[in-house]
């Protein structure tokens, strides 16, 4: 079972029993025993999405569901009643609709919009293969527009990305090329690592993800496999677009 399947089914089992105490005083022992064991396979399932906009979304019905008493007793059960069973009632179908629905990811709220452009059809479509391609395409494309506007040339791939962002330093720290996409002012030994450290990444990203997923056809790639590297290109393309103009 999926977990989007696991959840819609922890949330009807939840749905019935708030339904039953509608038509019922009685909330007898074995309801509450399967309550608070949904309540568990919930936060297991929110756990796992990590998701806190869920959590969010799912907070009066997991604190109803904790603080729920064996017994209806209050002095005002109908206040009680449309303050907390019916909100559940309401709160469950959102909730599941929104897990469902591919588009309301948490991750797109920090996605830069460029790459929300070129992947986010894809992704919703769960053609991840073509989500990471296009992210190779994005990435080199985007370095190569900064490389021709300050040099008037053209290059690709590995060659690109250590012309871009490649310096030379001598041995007292003197910064003697500074490279054509400087990421920082490399006054400092922490500013001249970060500079190497990202040419390392966008090497390694061009080679090991660009290239593989360009020149290899239909790879079986998980929603979880694309998601971390669309959030990895994301990272890349922020500290690009934060670089010292």
């Amino acid at each position: 079972m999926t977990e989007n399947n696991n959840l819609d089914y922890v949330l009807k089992e939840i749905y019935k029993i708030t339904s039953k105490l509608d038509q019922s005083d009685i909330f007898n022992e074995e309801d509450d025993i399967k309550f608070r064991r949904l309540k568990i396979e919930l936060d297991i399932i929110l756990l796992k999405y990590g998701i806190s906009y869920y959590s969010y979304l799912c907070k009066n019905l997991s604190e109803y569901i904790e603080s729920f008493p064996l017994t209806k007793q209050s002095a005002s059960p109908d206040s009680l009643w449309r303050t907390s069973v019916w909100p559940v009632h309401n709160g469950i179908s959102n909730i599941a609709s929104l897990i469902k629905n591919k588009s309301s990811y948490w991750f797109w709220d920090c996605v830069d919009l460029g790459i929300q452009n070129n992947i986010k059809k894809l992704f919703q479509n769960d053609h991840y293969h073509e989500v990471i391609k296009n992210l190779g395409s994005f990435v080199e494309n985007q370095i190569k527009i900064i490389y021709h506007s300050k040099t008037g040339k053209e290059d690709t791939g590995i060659t690109l990305i250590g012309k871009s962002f490649s310096f030379d330093v001598e041995k007292n720290g003197d910064v003697i090329r500074r490279p054509i996409i400087a990421l920082n002012l490399l006054k400092t030994v922490s500013d001249r690592d970060e500079q190497t450290g990202y040419l390392n990444l966008f090497l390694g990203f061009i080679s090991a993800i660009r290239n593989v997923y360009t020149h290899t056809q239909n790879m079986n790639i998980s929603r979880e496999a694309a998601i971390e590297k669309i959030l990895f290109v994301n990272m890349l393309i922020q500290k690009l677009n934060s670089r010292i103009q």
